[in-house]
């Protein structure tokens, strides 16, 4: 049962989320290197031609950045249509604004023994926090939280709807440490016309501790990642070996992504039951501010060898494609950013 006496929580789950809300990822507060390998193309891969390399590499780059390279993002609010000039950001990059929604101090709590169960009101709807830890003042690896939201609004945000369950495996008390073994439920962010959803096991690590870099860090073994544009499913694929980083540089907030992983799924545009495999080789680097990366590098692995080397330019994105499978360049194309999100 949930009251609205407006106490505050335990400082466990403030230590918690705060941890989340304030900061990046990557337990070894390193730097956005480049990924090491990219993994093994699955059973079913994709022949790449140059009909479909720029289809792919749409998907590809989507796909590893949770969402973060399509563009800017227009806000449905009921009666009001806002755009946004900066980058769509990732679902893993709106994590912490989700999490530091679910540490607010005003909502409903109930606090029995080391027990938490709090609701928290959003523009619109609500998050449900729940969780247990093993010491009232203070973190520690085994405590969980398990947050639901409830069809949650905020603008800088948009819908939120599903469930995360965490269970922390390091926490420090600044809070600038923290990391999560956690699993997602239909995790549903939906934004403008795009929605995203998220189901699987996930790691979640955020640190600050550098204090001139937030790092960000997930990591799944199996993540079902769903993409909705105007209520139709354009895309439902399974990441394995997927790993995401983010490092937020705070001098002059730009933003270094790098990931790497195997992808199998449905597309629209690319058929049933592809499969391939993708990793950068530079990171993609975001200006504060802007709406799409100004530099970084990349590649895609298909059937035989095939593969296409994907290069950051001004307008968009530089296409090699080898569909001979011979590791040489065997087409050149363009893919500008207007083409970049009318494949997506």
């Amino acid at each position: 049962m949930q009251h609205r006496d407006h106490r505050h929580v335990t400082a466990a789950l403030t230590v918690a989320l705060s941890a989340l809300a304030g900061c990046g990822g990557g337990g070894d507060g390193g730097t956005a290197a480049p990924a090491s390998s990219t993994p093994a193309v699955p059973a079913g891969a994709i022949t790449i031609t140059s009909g479909n390399a720029g289809g792919l590499t749409a998907e590809a780059v989507d796909a590893g950045t949770a969402g973060a390279a399509g563009g800017s993002a227009t806000l449905l609010t009921g009666v009001e249509v806002q755009a946004t000039t900066s980058a769509q950001p990732s679902a893993w990059r709106r994590l912490p604004a989700l999490l530091r929604l679910a540490a607010a101090q005003g909502g409903a709590s109930v606090v029995v023994g080391v027990t938490v169960d709090r609701l928290v009101e959003c523009t619109v709807g609500s998050i449900s926090v729940t969780g247990n830890q093993a010491l009232v003042n203070s973190a520690s690896p085994g405590d969980t939280l398990n947050i639901t939201f409830n069809d949650c609004f905020e603008f800088d945000i948009g819908q939120v709807s599903g469930s995360m369950a965490l269970t922390i495996v390091q926490a420090n008390a600044n809070p600038t440490l923290f990391v999560a073994d956690g699993t997602l439920t239909n995790l549903t962010l939906s934004r403008g016309t795009r929605v995203d959803r998220l189901s699987g096991p996930l790691r979640l690590s955020f640190d600050d501790r550098a204090g001139s870099q937030t790092v960000i860090d997930a990591t799944s073994s199996g993540l079902t990642y769903t993409r909705l544009v105007n209520d139709n499913l354009r895309s439902q694929r399974t990441l394995t070996d997927y790993t995401y980083r983010a490092v937020i540089t705070a001098s002059n907030g730009q933003t270094a992504e790098t990931f790497s992983y195997a992808a199998t799924g449905n597309f629209e545009r690319l058929g049933q039951g592809v499969a391939w495999s993708a990793s950068t080789t530079q990171p993609l680097v975001t200006p504060a501010g802007a709406a799409r990366p100004a530099s970084g590098a990349g590649r895609i692995l298909g059937a035989a060898g095939r593969s296409v080397a994907v290069t950051v330019t001004p307008t968009g994105l530089r296409l090699d494609i080898d569909h001979s499978g011979d590791s040489g360049t065997d087409t050149t194309s363009d893919l500008t950013w207007a083409q970049f999100d009318a494949l997506l």
